[in-house]
């Protein structure tokens, strides 16, 4: 099924046919979409793409370089973005297009970002008196990654500077709505300072303590604020690959929250059933 949808250029039976593999055999959901995806692309690469039924590896190319995000694999998933991009509107304005584009200039600079954090988090172990270190690999954790539970404290650890501060303001939190809003705040300020992933995931965690606000605030400028500056965030493409991949998902329709591995089991339980019962 495998090779008769690569051969027809049919993305869809190509995804059922992948889900089937991963449901049914213990493989590597992520290497098993990644290995089909990137034939499905060479196959098809000197094909018209408008007689190559590429839309649905649209919808299936988000989750799978969001997983290669999670697994350090950012040229992977960058090949991914790439052929994805193929199936996308050519019209100028198409936004899947614009970041799928965008996203695999920031897989690259992703890239660069973890071969210095792999140095970084080596000087750590050997010492972890080596609050240095330990920043640096922590800022990668938060702003690359978006793993702030982990890198947070390792940033707040560090010695001085305004990211430190605002990192130990951000694990003391916030009992009243008006404390949230100030360290919302703190780190949209900080994101104006910023360039790339590390502007991006400063204005993230701001909009995730300004969501927490909204609710809780009554109708005053501080709200108008709040309001404000998360329309802001929400109009901007992203600069960071978990930022764009997040938006990519919004603009195909799918979850991210739901794993590839539970995308073929949901899907190939439902197949399995259905030839039961034609049976």
């Amino acid at each position: 099924a495998l090779k008769l949808a690569i051969d027809g250029g049919d993305a869809n039976v190509l995804i059922k046919a992948i889900d089937q593999r991963v449901a049914r055999f213990e493989v590597d959901s992520f290497r098993e979409n990644l290995k089909w995806i990137q034939a499905f692309g060479e196959a098809t690469a000197s094909r018209d793409s408008s007689v190559v039924k590429g839309d649905p590896l649209l919808k299936r190319a988000v989750p799978v370089i969001y997983a290669g995000i999670h697994e350090n694999e950012y040229m992977l998933a960058s090949s991914v973005s790439r052929i994805a991009n193929r199936f996308t509107s050519s019209e100028s304005d198409d936004r899947a297009s614009r970041l799928f584009s965008r996203l695999r200039t920031q897989l690259g600079a992703a890239k660069r970002e973890y071969d210095n954090s792999v140095e970084n988090l080596h000087q750590f172990r050997i010492n972890p008196d080596n609050k240095v270190a330990g920043a640096a690999f922590g800022r990668f954790l938060c702003f690359i990654k978006g793993d702030w539970q982990t890198g947070l404290k390792l940033i707040a650890d560090g010695k001085g500077g305004d990211l430190v501060e605002v990192a130990r303001l951000d694990l003391r939190g916030a009992s009243r709505t008006s404390e949230q809003v100030a360290i919302g705040d703190a780190w949209w300020d900080l994101s104006l300072r910023g360039s790339g992933a590390y502007q991006q995931g400063a204005q993230d965690r701001a909009v995730m303590w300004y969501s927490q606000a909204l609710d809780q605030l009554p109708e005053s400028l501080d709200r108008i604020h709040v309001k404000n500056r998360l329309q802001e965030a929400d109009e901007t493409d992203g600069r960071s690959p978990i930022a764009l991949c997040m938006q990519l998902a919004d603009e195909v329709g799918i979850d991210l929250s739901a794993s590839l591995t539970s995308m073929a089991v949901h899907g190939g339980r439902s197949a399995y059933r259905a030839d039961d019962d034609d049976d």
